[in-house]
């Protein structure tokens, strides 16, 4: 019996807590995994995910040490139907990544910033030019599916990536995002952070929250 036991923990410790990361295609999920690992500036951003990719962690925040084990998906179309719903059910915790890059947000293969408008100002709300593309509106119907699959007893933390950019070009503040995605009127337990996972930007200090939320 003891030796059934022992495989188990192997193989299903108890105290290892299960986090998955969820976003659009590109939005930074695993940079920062990659972040999270190596806690340090990274020479570049890591390429698409595809399927999904569980890493085992160790990382000291504080005094305390976190052991636990991290799921990032791919976030295109096709993983969103088939794979984001089960591994949420498993999730103790999760992390949904936003890119705040208006390059990204703009014409699907532009590169250029200037052909996506900047947000104007409308009274009390945020009116985003880019919000009629394509590539924009699919990350904002990607987080929508994935709020509707959320456990409210969960933490939830969002991550708008990619403030690195903004000595290069416009990005999205977190006023902005909040607004165009509906961060301000929540359910779960969340808490909206800003940051960058290349530089490693407020990424450790964010996940302490997640790791404190879900009892570790």
């Amino acid at each position: 019996m003891s030796f059934l036991r022992n495989i188990k923990d192997l193989f299903f410790p108890a105290s290892k807590k299960n986090v998955l990361i969820l976003g659009y295609k590109r939005a930074g999920k695993s940079t920062i995994v990659e972040q999270l690992i190596q806690h340090k500036i990274l020479r570049q951003r890591r390429e698409e995910t595809h399927g999904a990719k569980t890493k085992e962690i160790q990382i000291e925040l504080g005094e305390t040490s976190h052991d636990f084990r991290i799921t990032d998906i791919g976030g295109s179309q096709n993983y969103q139907d088939m794979l984001w719903k089960p591994f949420v059910a498993k999730a103790n915790g999760m992390v949904y990544v936003i890119d705040s890059s208006l390059m990204y947000a703009c014409k699907s293969g532009s590169l250029n910033p200037v052909d996506c408008p900047k947000p104007t100002q409308q009274g009390d709300r945020i009116i985003c030019g880019c919000k009629d593309n394509d590539i924009f509106r699919s990350s904002r119907m990607a987080k929508s599916f994935a709020f509707s699959i959320m456990d409210t007893g969960k933490p939830l933390l969002v991550f708008l990536n990619k403030t690195d950019l903004k000595d290069q070009q416009p990005i999205h503040s977190q006023e902005e995002l909040t607004y165009l995605y509906g961060l301000d009127n929540q359910k779960y337990n969340t808490r909206v952070e800003t940051g960058s996972a290349l530089t490693g930007q407020n990424v450790f200090e964010a996940i302490a929250w997640l790791f404190r939320e879900m009892g570790t």
